[in-house]
């Protein structure tokens, strides 16, 4: 099939579920097998073939590809763990996967394109399952339990690691800056942010990672980067390691508008400020603006 295929003869009779999965057991009143969207397969791969139509389920703890029939048999499985990153257009939803799940170096990411127009629903979607609320403006979310709230994570390995970094400085190699379409904020630095929202779910950083990827969003998109120090807050291995962050912040009013941002106990004339019982300096004049060591470089690759 061209570009623009849909999934329309093999897979009109297939009866697809609708809500995002539940753990199945006795506490699950109404389990979900997860949600499913008839795509086709842009590109041959696995042993599927180019043209494939299948249907793609965001399973509990994979994404998964079905045979486009009513029996709906299993044909590959990608766990959130080995998912790099995601994204979508009006006419695809791709995601991309460690090359080490397919017997590569772990660095030789693997892109994996389907057609769809629901496509940015997958995305969201998914998004919406794998997301963590440990942050603590979140505490009292009315949500339903999420995936990754049921697993340990662990801290990004220095390889896994790389692997985010080279991403991030490919998006900026390619675009450039360029202001966001209401005029504030830098776009690629948008796009940067929210992959470094997908890679975290269900991850841990050390502090010294948290300080390489504010560098890597660089001082020029002070925005993103304020959203992505208080992104990180909630994802360190070491929540009392903060501080390391927020010193990379040279001007005060950024700072205290990521305390406010963190629902920091109100931050005093002396600039002390605690959150969660970890106690944080406004005025640490030790490492303010500091710059981190530069990040990997870039590697050819990425949404097509």
């Amino acid at each position: 099939m061209g570009a623009g295929a849909s999934a329309t003869a093999k897979g009109a009779g297939v009866q697809l579920s609708k809500e995002l999965p539940t753990k199945f057991g006795p506490e699950s009143r109404a389990p979900s097998i997860g949600a499913e969207y008839l795509v086709v397969l842009k590109d041959a791969c696995f042993g599927l073939e180019e043209g494939a139509e299948l249907v793609l389920r965001i399973a509990y703890e994979a994404l998964v590809f079905l045979d486009a029939t009513a029996a709906k048999a299993p044909l590959q499985h990608f766990p959130y763990q080995a998912v790099v990153c995601w994204g979508s257009t009006s006419r695809i939803f791709q995601f991309k996967i460690f090359g080490s799940y397919f017997r590569r170096d772990r660095s030789d990411t693997l892109a994996v394109t389907v057609y769809t127009k629901e496509g940015v629903e997958i995305q969201n979607r998914l998004l919406q399952h794998v997301k963590v609320r440990t942050a603590p403006w979140d505490k009292l979310s009315r949500d339903p339990p999420v995936l990754m709230d049921d697993m340990e994570a662990s801290a990004v390995s220095k390889d896994d690691f790389k692997v985010l970094t080279t991403e991030l400085l490919r998006l900026r190699a390619e675009k450039g800056r360029a202001q966001t379409s209401d005029g504030f904020g830098d776009e690629v630095a948008t796009a940067q942010l929210e992959l470094v929202r997908q890679f975290g779910h269900g991850r841990k950083f050390v502090a010294k990672q948290g300080v390489e990827l504010l560098a890597v969003i660089g001082e020029a998109a002070p925005f993103e980067r304020i959203e992505l120090a208080i992104f990180l807050y909630g994802r360190l291995l070491n929540p009392s390691s903060f501080q390391l962050l927020l010193n990379q912040f040279s001007d005060a009013t950024d700072r205290r508008n990521i305390l406010h941002r963190l629902k920091a106990d109100a931050v005093g004339d002396e600039g002390n400020a605690t959150i969660n019982g970890i106690e944080l300096h406004l005025n640490c004049e030790e490492g303010l603006g500091s710059k981190s060591s530069q990040a990997v470089s870039v590697f050819n690759g990425g949404f097509h």
